[in-house]
């Protein structure tokens, strides 16, 4: 029988994003963020940069450890899609990431084409 325990952690994106591959159950809508909605988030991590905290509050990430390998991003996945996007795109653009990177890009996508497609 399934644990019914559930647990917080206070995590960083980074260690979130390095501890496993995470999948969007089929029930999530798809992703449905317009400008304004990606623009309202890169405002508010500016201003948070602006105001030098100890910490930066993103939003609540709801992941749900269920029967299957990868866990289940709940709720919140439009900001881990706009922010993993976002550091993607940044570090595909500096040049140490582009000649260190090109073997684990490689290597990245040939893992991104071996797991099974959800619709």
């Amino acid at each position: 029988m399934p644990s019914s325990e559930i647990s917080f952690d206070r995590e960083g994106i980074a260690n979130l994003l390095h501890a496993s591959l995470l999948k969007v159950p089929k029930y999530q809508r798809e992703f449905k963020w317009e400008e304004e909605h990606v623009r309202e988030l890169f405002n508010d991590i500016e201003n948070a940069i602006a105001d030098p905290q100890p910490e930066y509050f993103l939003g609540s990430i709801v992941i749900s450890k269920g029967g299957s390998e990868r866990p289940d991003i709940v709720d919140g996945q439009q900001r881990l899609a706009t922010v993993s996007i976002s550091i993607y795109g940044h570090t595909a653009q500096q040049p140490e990431h582009n000649r260190r990177g090109a073997n684990h890009q490689k290597r990245h996508r040939s893992r991104i084409h071996e797991r099974p497609t959800e619709v």
